[in-house]
């Protein structure tokens, strides 16, 4: 039996990745995974990958607005 996987990545504008998860109850609640700090106000970077039950790989990517 296969399960529905997701993998997201949250970047900053200089490229580092400051957040991640791999479940579909994930999400990102605007703080740094590394420093634990709340992020600044600005524009942030998303990769989605997500794997079906058929094992077809989908990915998104996009930009999303951090406002404080």
């Amino acid at each position: 039996m296969h399960n529905q996987l997701v993998d997201v990545e949250i970047y900053n504008r200089w490229g580092t990745k400051i957040y991640t998860w791999n479940t579909i109850q994930g999400g990102w609640d605007g703080r740094n995974m590394i420093s634990g700090f709340q992020c600044e106000s600005g524009t942030y970077y998303y990769i989605v990958k997500e794997t079906d039950i058929l094992g077809k790989v989908y990915e998104k990517t996009g930009s999303i607005t951090l406002i404080r």
